[in-house]
């Protein structure tokens, strides 16, 4: 016989195992790399159907890859504090890949 799991592997393995999503936010399943938009589009019927059935607060949206994500709705003045958080990053980035783009002796990609 296994023996008993304690308070705290429970709590870790539910952790890892289950994705909790909330009335209004938007459950992201990403198929399995290889599927056709076809299959993609299949399963994001399915969930839908199934979503609406059981859980009609909930919304799905089907992308391409592996895993699952849970997208939180959020306020303006929330998405403005992030967008200040993440925009240097994100533009810092893209001029060095642009820079890395256009050096000299470097070709355009």
């Amino acid at each position: 016989m296994a023996p008993e799991l304690s308070p705290d592997e429970i709590r870790q393995l539910l952790r890892e195992c289950v994705t909790v999503v909330k009335p209004g936010e938007t459950l992201i399943l990403r198929c399995p790399e290889g599927w056709t938009p076809d299959q993609a589009g299949e399963m994001q019927e399915y969930a839908a159907w199934w979503l609406a059935e059981n859980a009609p607060e909930v919304k799905v949206l089907v992308v391409p890859h592996l895993d699952m994500a849970v997208v939180q709705p959020e306020t303006d003045a929330e998405f403005t504090v992030r967008l200040g958080r993440v925009l240097p990053q994100l533009l810092d980035r893209e001029r060095r890949r642009s820079a890395a783009n256009w050096a000299p002796g470097s070709r355009p990609r």
